[in-house]
């Protein structure tokens, strides 16, 4: 059974992924791994690295500058502080079973 953790973070690899238009094997490239890796990760089989993750949440925070209106940067700050506290308690979660 996947884990809470690996299932968020499948999530947030495949919404990058998919926000960038790329397939699996090209998004690898990117990110300096396989396109099989890529599929574990967006399976949830395997909790990508800490890089993986944020260089996802950097691609995901980049798009939400871009759509955010002037006057919007409130709502811009709640959404980037919500993907931190994501990524925080997935590495306090890998961090608890280590």
């Amino acid at each position: 059974m996947q884990s809470l953790p690996h299932l968020a973070t499948a999530e947030l690899v495949r919404k990058a992924r998919k926000l960038l238009g790329l397939n699996q094997a090209r998004f690898g490239d990117i990110i300096g791994k396989s396109q099989g890796v890529v599929s574990r990760y967006e399976k949830g089989d395997v909790a990508p690295p800490g890089d993986v993750t944020m260089h996802c949440v950097n691609i995901l925070g980049a798009a939400e500058v871009a759509r955010v209106p002037p006057g919007s940067l409130d709502e811009l700050v709640d959404a980037l502080e919500g993907a931190l506290a994501l990524v925080r308690s997935i590495r306090d979660k890998q961090t608890d079973r280590t």
